[in-house]
């Protein structure tokens, strides 16, 4: 959470395009219309053109020795009202096995950062995954619908499940999140063992 204790609005920039592991989200029900007209975050591209925020895909990119490292990251634009405060989330999502220790790169907009100091050092560590999954996004795309008199599944996307411990591995699914009809998905099977 920021604090803006001045009665003017104060544009701040978290810059963190060398660490593509992390990224900001906004829910909308972190920002009200009676404090902000638009979304107080955006992204901020190479040319300084803002972008409205978005999650951004991580995926690991090719290192010339051919070891994967981080995808860069994002540039943000905060927008804080006078007088108001704002949460955001810092989502930690790495697609690569390492460590973070990293004072948060949050600077005054335009400023090189002199005179400000946050003292937030953000700690973070990719570990190992016993599960693997063949993908983490099952996208169906447009589909018919179908009567309800048909008993067949029309539409079926495969998931392969890997063992990445050298011991056997048990597993189960829950119900999808995200899914407010009953029914819509089906998962087979549920529960299983691998070597």
């Amino acid at each position: 959470t920021l604090n803006n204790e001045c009665s003017i609005t104060a544009t701040l920039d978290l810059d963190l395009r060398t660490f593509g592991a992390f990224y900001v989200e906004l829910p909308r029900e972190l920002w009200t219309g009676e404090d902000y007209d638009e979304c107080p975050i955006t992204q901020v591209s190479r040319d300084g053109a803002t972008t409205p925020l978005r999650i951004p895909d991580v995926v690991p990119t090719k290192c010339a020795n051919g070891n994967e490292a981080e995808p860069e990251g994002h540039h943000y634009r905060i927008k804080l009202a006078g007088s108001k405060s704002l949460s955001f989330n810092l989502i930690f999502r790495p697609s690569v096995i390492t460590q973070h220790a990293f004072d948060l790169p949050l600077v005054l907009a335009g400023s090189s950062g002199s005179g400000f100091n946050l003292n937030k050092v953000c700690v973070a560590e990719a570990l190992r995954p016993h599960l693997l999954l063949s993908t983490t996004f099952l996208d169906f795309g447009q589909k018919i619908v179908l009567r309800e008199r048909v008993k067949k599944i029309p539409y079926a996307l495969d998931i392969i499940l890997t063992n990445n411990d050298e011991t056997e591995l048990e597993w189960n699914l829950g119900a999808p999140r995200d899914c407010t009809q009953v029914g819509v998905f089906q998962m087979e099977p549920k529960e299983g063992k691998l070597e």
